[in-house]
């Protein structure tokens, strides 16, 4: 993603909300001191990388202030949505650099806003939206063919996988019923080249039926083989896309953005060239990741 990434990144903020979470729900719970302090070493590490991240744009606000603004911006609404107040912080001194690092990007994004113009903050305004919605956009783009292939192996998948376990008790007694049959088969042909005119008719007769089961046999095996390939590439595709992709995020962004791919991609592109074009290819300053 160019420029957002190496500059605006903000793509492990989900990672950032889930820590938060993970803390309240370790407190609510009583968990493990351990395990607690290891989640609030990583809290207290996402804000000093919001705090240098401030400083940094503060450092080069003069050499394109819309873009100081922009990056500003977009640092107050993610510290503001990732929810860290001083006061999860047990430690005092970790609550008053909680405290100054939020007030210093508050206070930074209004007296960079202020500095430009009523249009120049609008563009301001838009950009920070737009880039907010990149991640969500790329995500979207990312996996809609998984997605795809996930929907279309699901049914496939939930149909055989019972049919699939029991393969082989119906193999077993398909071949308890076959095998005698063959039998017949052998059996039939050597009585009829050998025995006598009275027992010919008989011994063809389970020549035949042997014949039968020799190819009913090989053509369920078949059968069989086609529909286990069918359904281990079905599992294949449904485990995959289930470990790597967080469904309940694809379907909410499908509900707001559409089924249509091209239109996304619109979406993202006209976003992408908006936020380039506030950044005005100035200086790239690394945010928070």
């Amino acid at each position: 993603m160019g420029w957002f990434d190496t500059a605006l990144g903000i793509a492990n903020f989900g990672v950032q909300v889930a820590q938060v979470n993970k803390l309240e729900q370790l407190r609510q719970q009583g968990g493990q001191e351990a395990a607690i302090q290891t989640v609030l070493k990583q809290l207290e590490n996402i804000m000093f990388q919001y705090h240098n991240a401030a400083e940094e744009i503060l450092e080069h606000k003069q050499d394109n202030p819309v873009a100081a603004a922009l990056g500003m911006r977009l640092l107050h609404l993610e510290l503001a949505a990732l929810g860290i107040a001083p006061e999860i912080f047990p430690d005092i001194s970790d609550k008053e650099y909680a405290y100054k690092t939020i007030k210093l990007i508050e206070t930074s994004d209004d007296e960079l806003s202020e500095a430009l113009t009523p249009e120049e903050r609008d563009q301001v305004d838009q950009a920070a939206d737009a880039a907010r919605k990149l991640p969500d956009y790329d995500y979207y783009l990312d996996n809609y063919e998984k997605v795809q292939e996930y929907r279309a192996a699901l049914p496939v998948y939930n149909e055989l996988k019972g049919v699939n376990s029991a393969g082989l008790t119906l193999g077993f007694l398909v071949a308890l019923f076959f095998v005698p049959l063959f039998g017949c088969s052998v059996a039939g042909f050597f009585g009829a080249v050998l025995g006598t005119p009275d027992t010919f008719v008989t011994f063809s007769f389970l020549g035949a039926l042997g014949g039968v089961a020799v190819v009913g046999y090989l053509w369920y095996r078949n059968n069989q083989k086609k529909r286990a390939d069918e359904f281990n590439e079905a599992k294949r595709i449904v485990e995959d896309v289930e470990k790597n992709v967080d469904l309940g995020r694809y379907n909410r962004l499908e509900r707001e953005l559409g089924k249509n791919k091209a239109a996304v991609q619109a979406l993202r592109d006209e976003a992408d060239t908006l936020v380039k074009v506030t950044m005005g290819g100035g200086t790239a300053w690394a945010l928070p990741s």
